[in-house]
């Protein structure tokens, strides 16, 4: 019976994988973090397959089987190493921690990884990680306990304290929700860690662990599908649309102002043209973390409307404020981009809500028309 209710929950896991995979690798995800997902999810669905065939494999006789049972987990503690690593990339690319793209750096924080293999690898002889007996039982040893499981433990666990700092922080309140989703395919992750090891490798609790923190962080990529601006991670141009219209004919508040800004980033054409559209992507993404780190703790709503323009949405006391918040996103982004091979500024456009019968576009309108003079003004 035992058995029988591993099959089911591998092969539950496993028709839960291959959906998800299959949804990552022929729907809208082309950019570089999706693939990346892809990836990961494509190893759980091999380590799960392994996981089935080693429990096959456990018990059988014939000098084949245990060769073949040797060879089986060889795969699989490989697989489910380089899955962790994986994993903790993915989750790099969420928390924007620079790595997590950066070659050299992920070589030497590969080198866990890279180590736990070459034990795996050395097992077959010397038996430290696993080993199996004379009756075709396949044993974890003291290295498994001792070094695989918190090698895997340690990618996980780092990213999930970086994402729950983040949260706590009100600079990223913006992404809060998308740091605690992180948090918590970590966390499910993590726990089955232990809860395998209690359970003797009797319950497959780590396929079980992937294949929740899998649907969490796919739920997450389809969030940020259809709210989210992918490459600067601000709201898209549809959010910013709802959040105005509620704030223009919702409740506002007595003692504040409703403040649109319009941002347009100064000879954008140039850079592309000059540098490349790669360096375009730069541009717009060290823009866009400018607004988040200057419009972020002072509860604003940033947005991309697309190509090189931004928006923020502030409830402000008065004009001053609003002043004062275009100096201190001109200055962050002067000393921001200091280190470019070319300049990097931007114009700011502004207008504050006027209450009755204006509409979405007439906003727009007024604020567009004060960013075009302050173009005119541009050297």
């Amino acid at each position: 019976m035992q058995v029988e209710a591993y099959f089911e929950v591998i092969f539950f896991c496993l028709a839960v994988e291959t959906l998800l995979f299959v949804k990552m690798k022929f729907g809208m995800y082309k950019l570089l973090h999706q693939r990346t997902f892809s990836f990961v999810l494509g190893l759980a669905i091999i380590s799960m397959g392994l996981d089935f065939l080693t429990m096959i494999a456990d018990g059988s006789e014939s000098i084949i089987g245990s060769t073949f049972n040797w060879i089986l987990n060889t795969f699989y503690l490989l697989v489910m190493a380089h899955l962790a690593f994986c994993w903790f990339r993915y989750s790099g690319y969420v928390l924007k921690l620079p790595f997590w793209n950066d070659q050299k750096k992920l070589a030497l924080y590969a080198m866990p990884m890279l180590a736990t293999m070459v034990l795996i690898v050395l097992s077959l002889w010397n038996g430290w990680m696993f080993y199996v007996d004379d009756f075709n039982i396949c044993h974890r040893n003291v290295l498994y306990y001792t070094t695989f499981l918190p090698v895997c433990a340690i990618y996980m666990g780092i990213c999930m304290v970086v994402a729950f700092y983040k949260a706590m922080q009100k600079r990223y309140y913006a992404d809060r929700g998308i740091y605690g989703a992180v948090v918590s395919f970590n966390l499910i992750s993590l726990l089955s860690i232990p809860m395998q090891v209690y359970f003797d490798d009797k319950l497959p609790i780590l396929s079980a662990g992937m294949m929740l923190a899998s649907v969490l962080a796919f739920v997450l990529a389809q969030a940020q599908l259809i709210s989210m601006d992918p490459l600067t991670r601000l709201n898209n141009r549809n959010q910013l649309n709802r959040y105005l219209t509620m704030k223009m004919f919702g409740k506002q508040s007595a003692s504040k102002r409703l403040f649109l800004f319009v941002i347009d980033l100064d000879r954008f054409k140039a850079i592309n043209d000059t540098y490349g559209h790669h360096e375009g992507d730069r541009a717009l993404v060290l823009a866009a973390d400018v607004l988040k780190d200057v419009c972020g703790p002072r509860g604003c709503f940033i947005a991309r409307f697309g190509g090189d323009e931004f928006n923020v949405v502030a409830e402000l006391n008065d004009d001053a404020s609003a002043k004062e918040l275009c100096a201190a996103i001109k200055e962050t982004l002067r000393k921001s981009a200091s280190a470019l091979p070319y300049t990097l500024t931007l114009s700011i456009g502004y207008a504050d809500h006027l209450p009755g019968t204006e509409t979405l576009p007439d906003f727009f309108a007024r604020a567009d028309e004060v960013l075009y003079e302050q173009k005119k003004l541009r050297p």
